[in-house]
């Protein structure tokens, strides 16, 4: 007998809500005009220049140092996470302030304060997430995930049927993040730290300034992509109000490969990391598992880097509606560089495993400075010009760190690839059929007194895609679908 196991009721669970919070803000693109959004993604993205410190190492730090007491690890990680959210709430509430003044709209200070409650609520969730992973208990994790679908959804309906403007973006993800410390409470409770933490707040401290380093440098990045692009005029891009358009269409473009670039890959990665961390003291176990888990990790962006080309466009005006097409060909560009994002989500995770958080962040880093030379090619082409090169800039970035951490772990660069060769040839075909798929409806859409609606073509090219992708998985990849059995199911015990 089988049973879906813990872990594919976690990353399900996970995917499904982080997909519905993308989707209700999609969907609410209808009812926000482009220079709203933009606004709205100013204010966020003001505040996430400090913000981008992170929860200072708090998650990794509980799951991989099991050899410490649990009680006197929640004083020092309750101490650290009460100080550094405290903060980020207090400079979000100001970056409302100053984009009521720059704007001369009050209601953005207000989006400031759902802000800063939201990060408290972050951060109370950041900690109890991380004792539920350290136990390996990620079904209850799934629960509250799940939880969030609901609420994400109505919040956002009806805050958009009442006409609630900015706050049909800003309140729906609060309201599911405070219910999902409620759900998660009865098996963690909140518990506030006795004392700072003593020795362990020192070895935490150690740890998370190292860190929040990379956290910042990896986060910075694209609070500067959408800084740059609000602040500066570029080819068909002049004035205040057009600025605020385009961090509205860049922002779309990025929320929805953020789908499969941060939202699921996070969750993958959540289940990912702790078994690394059981196996650090196993170097070829921790070797396996490593490269299994780039095949999970490739399957996800890869996924993604195939279908926003295909049938991006039809998502969009599904979703969004034909005004904002824009965002479909930044889409399609920043798609590529879906295909690595896993890869600097695993070496992140060896890194910080064998304790040198400081390699991952002298590559962000590098991505941060190449920020620079992107810039220069938003003044001179445009945005979707720049989309490419920071597609390019990340790409090039992330395979060196990959190629770094091979080398570190002694696996060989040939037997990753050609264990991965098979999945992106599946994905790839998968991602042609839906091209084509498309193109052919297109074709016979063109006749006189026909019409198909885009939702349809989405349904019938996502099917298409689906069927291929099985298929070329039963044909040329059987390792691939074991490893995603091994996660979606395990036997029941006798």
């Amino acid at each position: 007998m089988f049973r879906i196991s813990d872990r594919a009721l976690f990353v399900g669970g996970s995917a499904v809500a982080q997909g519905a919070r993308i989707f209700s803000g999609i969907v609410l693109a209808r009812l926000l005009t482009k220079e709203d959004y933009g606004r709205y993604q100013m204010v966020v993205s003001l505040a996430g220049m400090v913000s981008a410190f992170g929860d200072f190492g708090v998650y990794r730090f509980l799951t991989s140092r099991q050899d410490l007491s649990l009680e006197d690890q929640l004083d020092a990680a309750g101490s650290v996470t009460l100080v550094v959210y405290s903060t980020y709430a207090v400079v979000a509430s100001l970056s409302g302030l100053y984009c009521w003044g720059y704007y001369d709209d009050p209601q953005l200070f207000f989006v400031g304060l759902c802000n800063a409650a939201f990060f408290i609520a972050t951060g109370l969730y950041g900690l109890q997430s991380a004792v539920l992973a350290r136990d390996m208990r990620f079904a209850r994790m799934a629960g509250a995930e799940a939880l969030t679908i609901i609420l994400t959804a109505s919040a956002a309906i009806g805050l958009a049927a009442a006409g609630a403007g900015y706050f049909a973006l800003a309140i729906p993800p609060l309201a599911a993040q405070t219910a999902a410390v409620f759900l998660v409470c009865r098996h963690t409770g909140v518990r506030w730290p006795r004392s700072w933490g003593g020795h362990v707040l020192k070895q935490l401290f150690n740890f998370g300034w190292r860190n929040a380093v990379f956290e910042y440098l990896n986060t910075l990045q694209w609070n500067l992509y959408f800084l740059l692009v609000g602040y500066v005029d570029a080819p068909g891009v002049v004035g205040k109000e057009q600025r605020a358009a385009a961090v509205g269409v860049l922002g779309r473009a990025v929320n929805v490969c953020s789908l499969f670039g941060f939202n699921l890959t996070l969750a993958v990665d959540k289940v990912v990391y702790p078994l690394l961390c059981n196996a650090q003291n196993d170097r070829e176990r921790f070797a396996s598992l490593f490269v299994r888990g780039a095949a999970i990790f490739i399957a996800v962006g890869g996924a993604g880097a195939v279908v926003l080309p295909s049938i991006g466009a039809d998502l969009v005006i599904a979703a969004m509606g034909p005004a904002w097409l824009p965002s479909a060909r930044l889409m399609t560009v920043l798609s590529l560089g879906l295909w690595f994002v896993g890869f600097m989500r695993l070496s992140t995770s060896a890194a910080m495993i064998e304790g040198r958080p400081l390699v991952p962040a002298a590559f962000c880093l590098l991505q941060v400075l190449l920020v620079a030379p992107a810039g220069w090619v938003y003044l001179q082409y445009g945005d979707l010009y720049y989309c490419l090169a920071l597609a390019i800039a990340q790409a090039s970035v992330t395979l060196m760190f990959l190629l770094y951490t091979l080398r570190r772990l002694r696996i060989p660069a040939s037997a990753l690839f050609s264990r991965l060769a098979p999945l992106v040839f599946v994905l790839i075909g998968s991602g042609l059929a839906m091209y084509l798929t498309r193109r052919g409806l297109l074709t016979w859409d063109a006749e006189p007194g026909r019409f198909i609606p885009a939702v349809v073509r989405l349904a019938v090219c996502g099917t298409v895609g689906l069927a291929v992708g099985i298929l070329g998985l039963l044909s040329f990849d059987r390792p691939t679908l074991q490893e995603l059995r091994g996660l979606v199911v395990r036997k029941r015990a006798a």
